[in-house]
């Protein structure tokens, strides 16, 4: 992704770990109070399990526009790709321009989220492996281009794009 305003905020987190707690189906409270007083990103509805996170990112205004109150009050920094967002909160929300699909974010699953806020028929599952699982090829090499290592703790995933390691491994590394 890249940023569409002046400011690059890569230099915020330059040489740290950042812990990415996506909303799917492995999240779970415990494991964000494990990594809770290190930096990290909570994608859309993981903010409630984690409203300490370093960062807000959610892709879509279809997200942000029942939670506004949440964006509102975030603490942290606020990144999104929705021009909503920006537009009504300007000074709040830093935009960036994604290149790929945003949908590749989802994760494969029984259950696609950590929570139950969405509710309805069941999706085609086969469409994650299918659709979403690829939209991946090629991340690692291209985080690795710009000096980012992405590790994948969540035990049983899908994705076999990154290395995989434990989270037990990385918080101890990382201590």
């Amino acid at each position: 992704m890249k940023h569409t305003g002046k400011d690059n905020y890569a230099w915020l987190f330059k040489g740290e770990t950042i812990f990415c707690l996506a909303s799917g189906p492995s999240l779970t409270a415990e494991i964000c109070q494990r990594v809770r007083g290190r930096r990290s990103i909570a994608i859309n509805s993981s903010a409630v399990l984690a409203p300490w996170a370093s960062v807000l990112f959610f892709t879509d205004s279809g997200w942000y526009e029942p939670r506004r109150q949440l964006v509102a009050n975030w603490d942290g920094l606020v990144i999104s790709m929705s021009r909503t967002a920006k537009r009504e909160m300007p000074d709040k929300v830093k935009r960036v321009q994604g290149e790929g699909d945003p949908q590749a974010l989802r994760i494969v699953a029984d259950r696609e989220h950590c929570h139950d806020e969405y509710k309805g028929s069941a999706r085609d599952s086969e469409i994650y492996q299918r659709e979403f699982v690829p939209g991946f090829a090629g991340w690692d090499e291209a985080a690795r281009a710009v000096g980012v290592e992405v590790i994948d703790a969540t035990e049983g995933s899908a994705l076999k794009e990154f290395r995989f390691a434990s989270l037990n491994d990385i918080l101890r590394s990382a201590a």
